[in-house]
């Protein structure tokens, strides 16, 4: 009988280990979720800020883009511009070197 005590004395005392070590991974995988959780926020976090980053250069972009073409197609106005005003006052000199 004292030996079967033993034993079951024995057994709760591994079944309370048990369910110590139990506990304490429960705890454990707990934080680990916790902290899982957190790193995705900040992920999403930085996915987001990245992408809005993304977004202000591609506006940035495409302004500059438009500016260009602006600045191209005024700079072609002024020298179609000056080469038609050169072009009249070339025929005005061809026209009193004829009339000589």
């Amino acid at each position: 009988l004292d030996r079967k005590v033993a034993e079951l004395g024995k057994c709760e005392e591994e079944a309370n280990a048990a369910r110590s070590q139990r506990s304490t991974l429960q705890q454990d995988l707990v934080k680990a979720q916790q902290q899982a959780a957190e790193r995705q926020q900040e992920l999403a976090t930085v996915k987001n800020e990245l992408g809005m980053r993304l977004y202000r250069a591609q506006q940035e972009m495409t302004e500059a883009e438009e500016g260009w073409r602006r600045t191209m197609a005024e700079e072609r106005n002024q020298l179609e511009a000056r080469t038609k005003s050169a072009r009249a006052e070339l025929q005005r000199e061809v026209n009193m070197l004829q009339e000589q």
